[in-house]
């Protein structure tokens, strides 16, 4: 479903600037847990169900799912998932989730948003690029 509806519709869900929250970004959050095997529900209660040798065993599958939806909010949500989870980062996977996080990217849905929410979506962002570019596999790192 979400491979189909990530034009002019994502953002409408979405009031917070945190990468990991609004409507679309849970599909895709929702989609990539299911792809692994688990219910999502019981990742809901304990997000630790996720582990780094379940996201790695498929990893290739939700790669082909991210690059299906060719879209940067899903190289977003894979990127936070690598990182919540601490498994391998790729060096070319690493530029694609960096640049998706690169605010050109992003500051065109954010037409209506005021200054102050801008400025820590940026931030965030900015974070996030940060904690991509310096990842090791075996480190969990929190997304803010």
């Amino acid at each position: 479903m979400i491979l189909y509806i990530l034009g002019d519709r994502l953002k409408m869900g979405k009031d917070t600037p945190f990468i990991m929250e609004g409507d679309d970004e849970a599909d895709i959050e929702i989609s990539l847990i299911k792809a692994c095997g688990i219910n999502y529900e019981n990742y809901a209660e304990d997000e630790s169900i996720l582990t780094r040798e379940i996201f790695e065993a498929h990893f290739d599958i939700l790669l082909e799912k991210v690059n299906r939806m060719n879209h940067y909010i899903g190289y977003l949500i894979f990127g936070s998932l690598i990182l919540k989870t601490g498994s391998k980062l790729p060096e070319e996977l690493r530029e694609k989730i960096f640049e998706a996080a690169d605010w050109k990217n992003d500051r065109k849905d954010w037409r209506d948003a005021s200054e102050d929410f801008l400025e820590l979506r940026k931030e965030i962002l900015i974070d996030f690029q940060e904690k991509i570019k310096n990842h090791k596999p075996g480190v969990i790192t929190d997304v803010m």
